[in-house]
């Protein structure tokens, strides 16, 4: 064998084994990331399961107390709100006002607090939701300028004007919708929706009643105006307001007709 052959077989050989030495290097550093992984890997799979363990020692500590309060003091009906309202001192949520009850309760479906009361019609209790308590309206005007006589009406018109601006519309139709179903529930009265003037197809099937027909009817008419009031004239009475103050205008003639307020 050659000299120079002998050389260059020995740097094959020392560049063999540098090859085996950097492998051996990146195997023992992966061996290394894959354990620092695993480890960490290992950290967050405990975080997870203390915090499974923490959630289930809150759950057995305190939904037993909470499930036991909802079954052993379950929620008051309207009937017992009432009952302890007579025997109990005024609240933000009840008080007597006329001798009648009034409690503030949330209704689950629409989320909105309503004043309940109750009233009797032959023998028969209602519980009645309004927006506005009777202290609410205390300061809506009510006129009379020629106040009807009480007698049986054979039927009852919630008369509209149609050429109402579209955004008071929206007011106008829960006032009225509100208003209607009080009515009927209630007093039981026959209830028809009628216009002030036939300019829309919504008025072409309607009867055409204003504040000027006269008969054995009662006219409630529902008008967008800037100052709320009530307006009784004969057999018509107008219920006029601005939005909300609609509301409180309807909710007041309503009041009146219950005997709650005068």
């Amino acid at each position: 064998m050659s000299k120079q052959t002998k050389v260059q077989n020995e740097e094959v050989i020392s560049s063999q084994k540098q090859k085996v030495f950097d492998k051996s290097k990146t195997d023992k550093s992966n061996k290394k990331d894959l354990k620092e992984l695993f480890e960490d890997f290992s950290m967050k799979e405990t975080g997870i399961l203390l915090l499974g363990i923490f959630i289930i020692f809150v759950a057995i500590l305190f939904v037993p107390k909470w499930f036991n309060d909802l079954t052993t003091h379950p929620p008051k009906t309207l009937d017992e709100l009432h009952a302890d309202n007579y025997q109990n001192p005024e609240t933000n949520t009840s008080f007597i006002y006329n001798g009648f009850s009034f409690v503030l309760l949330n209704d689950a479906r629409t989320s909105v607090d309503f004043w309940y009361t109750q009233y009797e019609r032959d023998g028969k209790l209602f519980n009645v939701p309004f927006r506005y308590s009777p202290r609410d309206v205390e300061n809506i005007s009510k006129i009379s300028i020629n106040k009807t006589q009480r007698r049986l009406y054979s039927k009852v018109y919630i008369t509209v004007d149609p050429s109402e601006e579209p955004g008071s519309k929206q007011f106008t139709a829960l006032a009225v919708s509100e208003f209607t179903g009080i009515l009927a529930k209630v007093k039981n009265y026959p209830i028809f929706g009628a216009c002030t003037r036939n300019e829309t197809t919504a008025c072409v099937d309607r009867p055409i009643i204003t504040c000027n027909d006269r008969g054995d009817f009662l006219t409630f008419y529902f008008k967008e105006g800037e100052e709320p009031g009530i307006l009784i004239n004969d057999n018509c009475i107008t219920i006029s307001g601005t939005d909300k103050s609609l509301l409180k205008a309807t909710d007041k003639t309503i009041y009146g007709f219950l005997g709650i307020m005068d």
